[in-house]
């Protein structure tokens, strides 16, 4: 009897006291859950969601913690989980989306940085055979010979780049080592005419200077039969004697533009691919804007006129951004794609980041910007491992902050990016600077923008500088539109005309014809030598080093 009265007194009193515990370790749960930060309520979470599988906000606050972490697919699953027990619920459905997304978002950074490791490592050679390579081909000068060597000394006896290196000393009348690249070709390609007609050309050439004095060869006019113009007569290297008189400045010859040349410009912008993401967004909830959808709209219709595959997104969401981004990046493969992204709408920066926001975007803090815009970076990442011909960056979108509120580390307009190689970016303005929407059809900037654009003949380095020049002007230089990056070799958006073709070419043959004289001094350098070019060009290319030459002889 005793050791039943004992039994009954001891469920009497523990058995209250166990569920009392287990009550409060409960509420403990729920309460730490709600209020400890930074992943460190997640286990308290956890414990309280097992003791109450149908609480909602406890789903919510366990998957947004989740996410804080950077574990989207744990969070992912909770949301899942919650949308069993819930399943007509829109907030669990936009979290769930958003978590998607950023689950994409954290494979492409895994895939970014292994692809980064790789052209580090493995490509990086690669890389910089095939700028020299580019050099070679489309640059003129020493620098571009330079490069010729560099990518030479990789590749080994490439007939194609012996022949651009022969061409090249050719122009910089190094004749001897121009006819023994030549002849290497033909060692390789027996029947390349190219080679045949130049290595007869330069022997005929070397000939004709070895019947003839030093003096007959300074007044000696070389005349290149595979160019289109004629060049002034030069001697050969450490051929000739210092002058005892001022030497006349080469007259200009003629120029005659064959038609192949225009033709085969013609033929290179057909033959390029030419894609285009363009973004307007202006239907935001908050702070609407006025311009970028018409922006858009009319920048879309002018790309397509310019031969570019243009897909155009008109107030869209995270979601569709980063999708059409994501394929923006697979269509800029392949080595003659040019590419533009043009973005009009809210841009933002934090911390020196720039952010493009979408249409939806539920900004309350700092802290949401990472998940609810685009970083800027990712367009700019897309590029660099595509690895094309060129790139363009226009970026309309340094308004005001709408969201900034009391932020404690917002700044006005967008922050200075690093444009990939062979990339040009413009900014509506000057980084840390803000831009007007603007009060007719089209925001200030993208009005002249598009009109620079619809110009025969201009590249696009003139068309970026002509717009920033307008805006400015227009806006009395509170706003000027911002240029940064380096691209190899030209692009135009309108087919070039014949007129601007001559006019190039004029261009080029006054320069080619001051380096001829240059040459000649530098042959035979002497203050005679160094004042009569400074005589002849008082502003020429190479005033300033004949000046520094001309000081240092005085002396």
């Amino acid at each position: 009897m005793k050791l039943i009265r004992q039994t009954v007194y001891f469920n009497l009193f523990f058995i209250p006291l166990y569920f009392i515990s287990v009550y409060s370790y409960a509420n403990e749960a729920i309460d730490k859950c709600y209020n400890l930060k930074d992943g460190d309520n997640i286990p308290f979470c956890r414990q309280a969601l097992k003791e109450n599988q149908n609480s909602l906000k406890l789903t919510i606050v366990l998957a947004k913690s989740l996410e804080g972490i950077h574990s989207y697919q744990k969070a992912k699953d909770i949301y899942e989980n919650g949308l069993k027990v819930f399943p007509e619920n829109k907030y669990l459905k936009k979290r769930l989306s958003i978590a998607s997304s950023f689950l994409d978002e954290t494979e492409w950074q895994k895939q970014r940085q292994a692809l980064q490791q790789e052209k580090d490592i493995v490509n990086k050679k690669k890389a910089k055979v095939k700028v020299n390579i580019l050099k070679c081909k489309k640059f003129s000068g020493l620098k571009a010979l330079k490069a010729c060597d560099d990518a030479l000394a990789v590749l080994g006896n490439n007939p194609e780049l012996l022949l651009s290196k022969a061409k090249l000393q050719f122009s910089l009348k190094q004749y001897h080592q121009s006819l023994k690249n030549y002849q290497s070709v033909l060692a390789i390609i027996p029947s390349q005419d190219e080679a045949i007609k130049k290595v007869d050309e330069i022997n005929q050439l070397l000939a004709n200077f070895s019947k003839k004095t030093i003096a007959q060869n300074r007044k000696q006019t070389i005349i290149a039969t595979t160019t289109a113009s004629a060049s002034a007569s030069a001697p050969l290297p450490n051929t000739t004697p210092a002058l005892k008189s001022k030497p006349k400045a080469p007259a200009a010859a003629k120029v005659i533009l064959p038609e192949i040349t225009f033709q085969e410009l013609v033929d290179e912008s057909a033959s390029q691919t030419r894609v285009a993401l363009v973004i307007g967004n202006a239907d935001y909830q908050n702070a609407p804007l006025r311009n970028p959808v018409n922006d858009a709209k009319d920048m879309s219709k002018a790309l397509k006129q310019y031969g570019f595959n243009v897909t155009s997104l008109i107030n869209a969401d995270l979601r569709k951004m980063n999708k059409e981004i994501s394929q923006f990046g697979k269509k800029l493969k392949g080595d003659n794609t040019v590419g533009l992204f043009y973005y009009a709408g809210h841009g933002l920066q934090i911390q020196g980041k720039n952010y493009l926001v979408p249409i939806g975007a539920n900004i309350e803090g700092e802290a949401d910007i990472a998940y609810e815009a685009v970083d800027a970076g990712r367009i700019l990442s897309q590029m660099e491992f595509a690895d094309n011909g060129l790139n363009m960056v226009i970026l309309d979108a340094c308004r005001n902050n709408p969201f900034a509120r009391s932020w404690r580390s917002t700044t006005k307009g967008l922050a200075k990016m690093e444009a990939p190689a062979g990339s040009l970016m413009l900014y509506a303005t000057s980084p840390g600077n803000v831009a007007a929407d603007g009060k007719g059809n089209n925001g200030l900037f993208t009005e002249n923008l598009l009109k620079n654009m619809s110009k025969n003949g201009l590249k696009i380095e003139d068309i970026f500088k002509q717009t920033a020049i307008s805006v400015s002007k227009t806006t009395k230089k509170m706003q000027i539109p911002y240029i940064e990056g380096v691209i190899l070799g030209d692009f135009y958006f309108k087919s070039i005309t014949k007129d601007s073709m001559q006019k190039l070419a004029k261009n080029d043959q006054s320069l080619k014809v001051e380096r001829d004289f240059w040459q000649t001094v530098i042959s035979a350098p002497s203050e005679e030598m160094y004042q009569a070019y400074l005589d002849q060009y008082p502003n020429g290319y190479f005033a300033r080093l004949a000046k520094i030459k001309l000081k240092a002889v005085r002396k």
